[in-house]
């Protein structure tokens, strides 16, 4: 696999602390007076490590030739003018400042124009949308919620471990109607789901292994009337296969959560919403980074609170009363974890309080 990176505009820019142009085999940028390092007329340049790349570029611009006089290929008259060389060394000095002036720029727009409706709003949905049920993550999405009839593809270092924490609060509220599992690499714990309000009798698991037959049955229940929400593990997936989904999605609106592997993040992807889900440290909050998004860039990473907030109060006093006094007596925990019981309305809480 030969990669050909279009850094046409992309004049020192960074990956991961590596320069752009020298990621592939090959790198190509415009020097048109319209880009951020631009001549005074046409011009252009390829950057490569491979030896055998270079010497076929070298003779495609200067009509083939391997030597004066000597053609040994159909090539072109691709060779940029002196002058225009000449321009480039001396702009190509100030790029890193122009560059952080560019920065600024944008910056102080972003600043001015925070509550105009103008910059730095999110776009408009391209359908209706669902509340997550995480407050801080409604308010970082489009119309505040998971979008109804588009891809949202959620990435992790393993599957299985936090996207129903995440999806839970939003699929007990969806529509009602099966919830389709294409894949899913564990049995779902019924009390679990029901004790967060989505009963286990909407659940249809579809246990498929091959790529292509997990393909098939997410298109087909994309396109069944009664389906609510189709939750689908395809580690294997193409960008083609992800955009017929997409499509399918749309044209039926339908949710659509795509479950795939952490290392795929570089690659492109024709999810509306795409996120990198993990846990935070050593602790149980759920980290999410937005990593596309209609609009512009979230760069902070969102931190969701593992628990219900009832839940993670009772925990808290629980913890805090084992480490005042673990000498107090037996009866008065006892008294102190009914009241809990009786007080609280939620199954979680009561489960709680009787551990």
């Amino acid at each position: 696999l030969v990669v050909i990176e279009d850094a046409c505009q992309a004049h020192g820019a960074l990956y991961k602390g590596r320069p752009v142009g020298g990621l592939g085999d090959a790198g190509c940028f415009s020097f048109y007076p319209g880009k951020n390092l631009g001549a005074y007329g046409e011009g252009g340049a390829v950057t490569t490590n491979r030896a055998d790349f270079t010497k076929s570029i070298r003779m495609l611009r200067d009509w083939g030739a391997e030597r004066k006089y000597h053609h040994v290929l159909k090539g072109y008259n691709y060779r940029m003018e002196g002058l225009q060389g000449a321009i480039l060394r001396v702009k190509l000095r100030r790029l890193a400042e122009w560059t952080d002036a560019r920065r600024a720029n944008a910056q102080a727009y972003n600043r001015q124009l925070a509550d105009s409706g103008v910059a730095d709003a999110l776009a408009r949905p391209i359908a209706t949308v669902l509340a997550t049920g995480h407050p801080a993550l409604d308010s970082e999405l489009p119309g505040g919620g998971w979008p109804v009839g588009a891809m949202v593809e959620i990435l992790q270092a393993q599957s299985g471990q936090n996207e129903w924490r995440l999806l839970l609060p939003a699929l007990a509220r969806a529509r009602s109607g099966p919830v389709l599992l294409v894949g899913a690499p564990h049995m779902p714990f019924g009390p679990g789901l029901a004790a967060h309000g989505l009963a286990p009798e909407r659940l249809l698991w579809v246990t498929a292994s091959p790529p292509a037959a997990r393909m098939w049955a997410c298109e087909q229940a994309l396109r069944c009337t009664d389906v609510a929400a189709v939750l689908a593990w395809l580690p294997q997936a193409r960008a083609e296969q992800l955009r017929r989904l997409q499509m399918a999605a749309s044209e039926y609106a339908k949710l659509l959560f795509v479950m795939r592997p952490a290392q795929v993040q570089t690659e492109s992807s024709p999810a509306v919403l795409r996120l990198l889900l993990a846990l935070q440290g050593n602790g149980d909050d759920l980290r999410l980074e937005l990593l596309k998004r209609r609009g512009p860039p979230c760069l902070q990473p969102l931190l969701l609170p593992a628990r219900i907030g009832r839940l993670a109060a009772l925990l808290a006093r629980s913890r805090a009363g084992r480490k005042a006094g673990s000498a107090r007596p037996v009866a008065d925990r006892a008294e102190h974890a009914a009241r809990a019981f009786v007080e609280s309305s939620d199954a979680l809480d009561r489960a709680a309080s009787l551990a």
